[in-house]
């Protein structure tokens, strides 16, 4: 059959804004685009298809292409980082529960073109719905539901000149229509940095104010210098930013500036240009210029001893340090670039505190950690000191919540994170003595080739993880196997917390993970009465979940005090289709709130 009504699109495609007319961008580093479309709020019905189809100019490398987002009406999916091919199936159960969006998208590395194409599929039939109201983009009356678009990047041709031209252009079918071109999108290379120095500066200076003067040039149809920044060291003192032309400009590029020295210190100075199109200068290896004016001194810190801390643990170190600069300076500390599970503060102005508290994805690692003590003389003078913070291997295990009614089989994941590959995991489980029958593992990860169940004792079960010959198993917190069970009749609606007890990881080399987490699971049995779960309040309102018997009426009452007598009163009641259900009530601003769930 066919689809009936009529849908359009007025399309659109935008690149990098670049710089100018010519719109000139850098060559380091991948381009976005977005190519945009559009059920017209004229159209008579609810487009069904979308195909995007994207030819690349020669001076764009295929080779570089990667997926980024694609959205329509409200939904959104994103491709995993990194990829040139993507498909997925995405649920539009908001419209009907059987209607669906196949999407997939990709490069012909022969025709140098990519495809996405976007299909609404009704389960039922296999095919497009054949109601005009169902879809992926509606009519765009209202909150730009009939929009939406599909983004990537991709990069220039390695070598490309200054001057060169790209130019980009899509094509935008919706359904049987007659496809349409997109605007051309148009960017000009912009190869190299600019260049820069800084004018020769007199051996020895009486005066603290240092006239500090610079110039540069772009290269040959570059885009044009736009900007300088100043670098200085003071005695010998790693550089620092000392003047950003970019923001004093007022669109004058400044070339001069006075720096305000100290007598006994040694300034030494450079310059980076950076052009319109966003390329900078690289750092100079030596100084542009240097001067001698002449006695703030730096910080002085105790050599730090290089560390071991494992996942889940801590350390603290207290060193001490002196400040011989000038006297009421105040000193500060801080972790140069940021180093994960590091924290430096100062204690009663002689001594450093430095906080390790390092986190999973940190382990296995072993990391370079500079710490820098500053005093606010003027100038402010810095130190620094390195250490290693080392982390060895981590394995910890974890098992999801699930929810099942009663009389019936369920499945909990058994989720891993290990930072080295593991050969063998095995588990001790500690379960109900009596209600929990028929234990099994089965297998998700694609590198586990054996898993099983073992009985220790009534109360605790061994789970075996076995990877498959010659590979290793590597997990960043994903689910690697389902623990499946069988739950009984005859039991009461309740919360069955799973915990494991033991973990041992075994490595190819049969070395065992010394550091490994134990972890705990959930597991939510609903018998003839509810159970509440409460999630979070906000200001006004508390998170809840209901876990009920599908098809029945279920009742959240709630009171402010359990104080004799409780008046407890209804705040939500409802027909319930699901075994977990989600709820939010409102709570008027109440601090203390206590809920209940039950069937009338």
């Amino acid at each position: 059959g066919g689809h009936g009504g009529t849908n359009c699109d007025p399309n659109d495609k935008t690149g990098p804004a670049g710089f100018g007319p010519q719109h000139f961008v850098t060559t380091n580093g991948a381009l976005p685009y977005t190519v945009y479309f559009e059920n017209l709020p004229t159209a008579s019905s609810t487009t069904r298809q979308v195909t995007v189809v994207d030819t690349f100019d020669t001076n764009l490398d295929i080779r570089t292409f990667r997926l980024g987002q694609v959205a329509f009406n409200h939904y959104s999916v994103t491709a995993p980082v990194n990829r040139s091919f993507f498909s997925t199936r995405l649920s539009l159960s908001d419209q009907a529960t059987n209607l669906v969006a196949d999407i997939s998208a990709g490069i012909d590395v022969t025709t140098r073109s990519a495809t996405w194409t976007i299909t609404a599929i009704d389960l039922n039939t296999g095919a497009e719905p054949l109601d005009p109201n169902l879809g992926l983009l509606p009519p765009d009356t209202t909150n730009n539901v009939g929009q939406g678009y599909v983004t990537y990047t991709i990069a220039p041709v390695a070598g490309l000149g200054s001057g060169t031209v790209i130019t980009n252009q899509a094509v935008i079918t919706f359904e049987n229509n007659a496809p349409i071109n997109t605007p051309i999108a148009t960017n000009t290379l912009d190869a190299l940095p600019p260049s820069s120095s800084i004018s020769p500066l007199p051996a020895v200076m009486l005066s603290t104010n240092v006239t500090v003067s610079w110039s540069g040039a772009d290269d040959v149809n570059g885009s044009g210098v736009q900007s300088f920044k100043i670098f200085v060291s003071d005695n010998g003192s790693a550089y620092s930013l000392w003047f950003n032309t970019a923001l004093y400009s007022n669109n004058v590029l400044v070339t001069s500036s006075v720096y305000n020295g100290q007598p006994g210190h040694a300034y030494r100075f450079y310059s980076t240009a950076s052009d319109y199109a966003g390329n900078v200068e690289p750092t100079h290896t030596n100084a542009d210029a240097t001067v001698l004016i002449s006695s703030n001194h730096p910080p002085v810190v105790s050599s730090l001893p290089d560390q071991v801390v494992n996942v889940g643990g801590s350390s603290r170190l207290i060193i001490p340090i002196t400040d011989p600069g000038q006297a009421g300076a105040l000193l500060g500390a801080s972790v140069l670039g940021g180093a994960s599970g590091v924290g430096v503060r100062i204690l009663d102005g002689t001594n450093l505190l430095i906080s390790l508290v390092p986190g999973a994805f940190t382990a296995g690692t072993t990391n370079v950690v500079q710490i820098v003590i500053t005093n606010n003389g003027v100038p402010p003078l810095v130190s620094t000191q390195t250490f290693l913070v080392s982390i060895p291997d981590f394995v910890g295990p974890g098992i999801g919540p699930a929810a099942t009614r009663t009389g019936q089989p369920v499945c909990l994941p058994l989720n891993l994170f290990t930072s080295t590959g593991l050969t063998n995991v095995q588990l001790i489980v500690n379960v109900p003595a009596t209600g929990f029958t028929n234990w099994s593992v089965g297998l998700l990860s694609s590198a586990l080739c054996a898993g099983s169940v073992q009985s220790l004792n009534s109360t605790q079960l061994l789970v075996n993880l076995s990877a498959c010959q010659g590979h290793a198993l590597l997990s960043s917190g994903q689910a690697i196997a389902n623990l499946c069970l069988d739950v009984e009749t005859n039991l009461i609606s309740q919360f069955v917390y799973i915990p494991i007890a033991v973990t041992q990881a075994e490595r190819a080399d049969s070395s065992f993970v010394a550091n490994v987490g134990t972890g705990y699971g959930r597991l939510v049995v609903v018998a003839d009465k509810p159970l509440l779960e409460l999630l979070g309040q906000a200001t006004n309102t508390a998170s809840l979940t209901l876990y009920g018997i599908q098809s029945s009426t279920n009742i959240v009452e709630a009171t402010h005090s359990l104080s004799q007598p409780i008046f407890w009163q209804p705040i939500w009641q409802n027909l319930i289709t699901n075994l977990v259900n989600p709820i939010a009530v409102p709570t008027g601003g109440s601090n203390s709130m206590f809920f209940r769930a039950k069937i009338p």
